[in-house]
């Protein structure tokens, strides 16, 4: 990681004149951020007077902020150590106590969910490298889970595998994945190979200042109990040790009696039920206090509007990946849910 550049901030709140710690710092998560110098800032707060008559070159105050800069520079290195690979993320310190918040500072934004890529559907896998290949410096692409029809583990290294990894690998935009139903096992080796950054499911993204709730979807399917019970399992670390503690050709027989009987479960349950649960929508609304979510796994492409405690809310459901790709764009103009032939990428 490069050495920290540091940059004086000086403001002038009404507050005792005292330095409080670090007002922010930005954790590179990615190749290609921890490339950048990561910024530290220091705010001392001080009032109006004693803003105008303060000298800032003295050695008490250069002593004050030498001991500020060792003493988060520390706390830098300890939690880059600790949440290596974790979501971008900006942390805000008062005496050290600190608050998470969003901030990314790109002008476009895309959402894609429910691929499902495999070998045996190689028009939707070359669409995907051609999607990725138009993308720019100036893009952050989210994938919201089930990137991947089945992915066995970090070491499965198939030819099909290794070609999608070396097209994220190039793609030069910031890339966010989000585990699926599908894809759960992907982990930290796949994101260092990929260059891209896996995120928690939820995330909450700060889209052109609009907190924007980011979700697999799965999790608003609660009327399907069978499902549900499933889903904590394999979210579970206990389960997912065990299953890669197995060698490939285990997983990948597991895995092909998981599909099957998946397959049955869903030709044997009525598609109202494996759809999102509209009672646990609002309650999902309500919890993260947002008044928009962008999420997939139904294969239900929508954008739906409704009202939530008299204010406007909008949930931007994603399409999968067949003949037709969906997508979610997102700029200083709009928000909008776009569908475009797989075909036409190629």
């Amino acid at each position: 990681m490069p050495h920290p550049t540091y940059k004086q901030q000086y403001t002038a709140d009404a507050v005792p004149n005292n330095l409080v710690g670090v007002e922010r710092f930005e954790l590179p998560t990615s190749c290609s951020q921890s490339r950048r110098a990561t910024r530290l800032r220091y705010t001392p707060n001080i009032t109006t007077n004693s803003y105008l008559k303060t000298d800032y070159t003295s050695p008490c105050w250069q002593a004050a902020l030498t001991r500020l800069r060792r003493d988060a520079v520390i706390l830098l290195k300890a939690i880059a150590r600790s949440q290596r690979k974790l979501a971008l993320e900006c942390y805000t310190f008062h005496h050290f106590h600190p608050i998470k918040t969003q901030t990314m500072a790109k002008t476009r934004y895309l959402f894609i969910s429910d691929l499902h890529l495999e070998p045996s559907k190689m028009n939707v896998s070359e669409a995907f490298k051609d999607y990725l290949r138009a993308l720019s410096e100036q893009d952050a692409l989210f994938i919201l889970g089930d990137l991947f029809e089945v992915w066995l583990g970090d070491d499965d290294n198939t030819d099909f595998n290794q070609s999608i990894i070396e097209a994220l690998n190039l793609c030069h935009a910031d890339v966010y994945l989000m585990h699926g139903n599908r894809d759960f096992l992907i982990g930290s080796r796949f994101a260092d190979q990929a260059n891209l950054t896996l995120l928690p499911d939820p995330y909450i993204l700060d889209l052109f200042g609009q907190p924007t709730l980011l979700l697999h979807g799965d999790s608003l399917c609660t009327l399907d109990h069978e499902y549900m019970a499933i889903r904590d399992l394999l979210r579970s670390e206990p389960f997912q040790a065990d299953l890669l503690g197995k060698t490939l050709s285990e997983r990948a027989h597991i895995a092909q009696q998981a599909r099957k009987e998946s397959r049955l479960h869903t030709g044997q349950t009525e598609m109202q039920i494996m759809d999102v649960t509209p009672e646990e929508v609002q309650l999902t609304f309500t919890r993260h206090n947002v008044k928009m979510i962008i999420h997939g796994h139904t294969h239900r492409p929508e954008d739906h509007l409704a009202n939530r405690d008299s204010r406007h809310c909008r949930r931007i459901v994603l399409g999968d990946w067949d003949r037709f790709g969906w997508q979610v764009i997102a700029d200083d103009q709009a928000i909008r849910l776009d569908r475009f032939p797989v075909d036409q990428l190629n």
